[in-house]
């Protein structure tokens, strides 16, 4: 039996020592990965729409923005990007990619690289494997689907409407461009519409000048049962989201989280985020969290030491 005992303490002792030999760092050591998959689920989706006017200056306070606010989904308007720079979208933050479309007018040649216009949607990679990118042919839409552990669908459709400088027979284009996406994807779908809208819709926290911009808009939210929470009696925040640069204008509230009204009994909060020192942007983001069943598929990469045969003597062996 003693015999037996000792056997086992060598035994032992040479498997210690030929792990020793393996992860000393001058052995050069071979490693192999290891998959692991975790389950998270998700009962609350945080949303959030933020015209940044030029990504390239507003990325410090963008980042600070999604951390300190636990965003899950962005919609971007105005990014300034063009086309060659789309990747930057999944550079701005590590936790974070995204899918963006430029302004077609923008000419990638041009002598004088100056952007405009664009809009996109920034995602956490924690829900990336619920993500799938919507194709469309606008220069003004992306959206994206999301699979819910339900069997429910959200899609989420990001958009930047044509500015006051614009006819409104562009504006009106536009808009049937985007609700004829909602009218695609609502009878499978729980459809939420984010972005600067360059359009006020009356409400609790708003009451614009009668226009045709606004009644054109609030005509299709009513066929469409949607409502606006940025509006909303129960949105927190300054009731404006647009601050101009130029004195002689005054401050509006365009940028809009639109959702079914079905939908509010699941919305947590609404909030637009007021100024701060690191917000280059004359828009202010707007938040919204709203109850869901989302159930993320989370895969770690491991690295494991493994032996390095080739290192060991005949006497090790």
């Amino acid at each position: 039996m003693a015999s037996v005992e000792n056997l086992n303490i060598i035994v032992l002792a040479v498997i210690i020592s030929l792990l020793f030999c393996c992860v000393d760092a001058s052995c050069d050591v071979s490693k192999t990965m290891a998959n692991i998959t975790k389950y998270l689920q998700k009962k609350e989706l945080t949303l959030a729409s933020y015209n940044v006017r030029g990504i390239m200056s507003t990325t410090p306070y963008l980042c600070e923005f999604l951390c300190n606010s636990k965003v899950d989904i962005c919609a971007i308007s105005e990014h300034w990007l063009f086309p060659d720079q789309l990747s930057f979208l999944n550079s701005i933050d590590p936790q974070f990619v995204g899918i963006g479309v430029c302004d077609k007018s923008l000419d990638p040649l041009s002598r004088h690289r100056r952007g405009k216009g664009g809009t996109a949607l920034l995602w956490n990679k924690i829900i990336d494997t619920c993500v799938l990118p919507i194709q469309t042919n606008s220069d003004r839409i992306v959206g994206i689907e999301i699979n819910l552990k339900d069997q429910r669908k959200l899609c989420i459709l990001s958009v930047y409407l044509p500015a006051s400088n614009h006819t409104f027979e562009t504006f009106e284009e536009s808009v049937n461009e985007l609700f004829d996406l909602y009218w695609c994807y609502c009878s499978n779908y729980e459809v939420i519409i984010m972005g600067d809208l360059n359009c006020q819709i009356n409400g609790d926290r708003c009451k614009p000048v009668p226009n045709d911009r606004t009644a054109f808009i609030e005509c299709l939210l009513q066929k469409t049962d949607m409502l606006s929470l940025t509006v909303s009696a129960t949105c927190d925040g300054p009731d404006y989201t647009f601050t101009p640069y130029s004195d002689n204008r005054r401050c509006t509230l365009i940028d809009h989280i639109l959702v079914n009204q079905s939908l509010c009994i699941s919305v947590v909060t609404a909030k637009v985020i007021g100024d701060t020192a690191l917000n280059c942007s004359d828009h202010y983001p707007v938040i919204a969290t709203v109850k869901t069943n989302l159930m993320c598929v989370l895969t770690t990469d491991l690295e494991m030491p493994s032996l390095n045969w080739t290192k060991l003597s005949e006497q090790e062996i």
